[in-house]
């Protein structure tokens, strides 16, 4: 039995046929729905916040309009001090109740940012260290491979290897032999291309 997701609308095979029937055919899904559900509901809860405080000013303002009618004054064009009071509470309840759902969607959508920010840098360090395993792991196979080779036999540059050996016992006499050596490498390099005699 195929389903079709509430969210990317694609076919799916529920994976368990126990409970409520799955609305989603993933966890991603599911995740986008979630947000957009806890979306409507702030916004719905300022709409019915905001529309309260507007019946409660029209109340109140009613209510004033009632009592001067019933006291036999005129409604003066002017605003009386208790008026003028009611209006800058409402003003500012509901100026401050907006500011609060703003700042609570921003926030939500900084954390959210935050949040594939910090998945990105997660997927950059895993490439970086999968990387560092396989450059690693190339060390130690050109590591293990000299030790074979110096295991086996196979001869390396002994030459170097003797030059190497001469300066750790003795640093000072092996650099005075490698200043003497160093004119004499033209005629060294020459005597391993002269031709064989026959």
């Amino acid at each position: 039995m195929n389903n079709i997701c509430n969210v990317c609308n694609k076919g799916f095979t529920p994976i368990t046929t126990k409970g409520s029937e799955q609305k989603y055919c993933s966890s991603t899904c599911r995740t986008i729905a979630s947000q957009q559900r806890q979306k409507e509901k702030i916004i719905q809860e300022y709409e019915k916040e905001k529309s309260e405080q507007t019946n409660n000013a029209n109340m109140v303002s009613g209510s004033e309009q009632l009592s001067n009618i019933h006291s036999g004054q005129r409604e003066n064009t002017g605003r009386t001090i208790n008026e003028e009071r009611n209006n800058n509470i409402f003003k500012q309840t509901a100026s401050s109740s907006d500011g609060y759902f703003f700042d609570l969607i921003e926030r939500n959508y900084q954390t959210q940012n935050e949040s594939n920010i910090n998945k990105l840098k997660l997927e950059l360090a895993l490439k970086e260290i999968e990387e560092l395993k396989r450059e690693n792991f190339e060390l130690e196979n050109d590591l293990n491979e000299l030790e074979t080779n110096e295991i086996s036999g196979i001869p390396q540059n002994e030459y170097l290897a003797g030059i190497v050996q001469q300066f750790k016992a003795d640093p000072q006499g092996t650099i005075t032999m490698v200043k003497e050596l160093i004119p004499l490498i033209p005629d060294i390099i020459g005597s391993f291309f002269k031709p064989k005699a026959a």
